[in-house]
């Protein structure tokens, strides 16, 4: 059985501490495979200026943080 780490957010935007977040996740957790899932709309930020496909595309920034890390776009 393979273990998923699922990794959500509204990443509006990602920034170091998401990073140090996934990173250490990963570290503990050892997945066989990493899904980062920015949220289609923000419970607690309800005006978010930047759109989905946006934070989507800057949620890749968080490929660096291993080989088995996916961006995924299922929200």
């Amino acid at each position: 059985m393979k273990k998923i780490l699922l990794y959500g957010g509204a990443f509006n935007p990602p920034h170091i501490g998401h990073e140090f977040l996934l990173k250490s996740a990963i570290e503990a957790i050892k997945p066989d495979l990493t899904l980062v899932v920015p949220s289609s709309v923000s419970p607690h930020k309800h005006n978010a200026a930047v759109p989905f496909f946006d934070r989507f595309v800057m949620a890749k920034t968080f490929l660096k943080c291993g080989e088995n890390v996916r961006v995924s776009g299922i929200e």
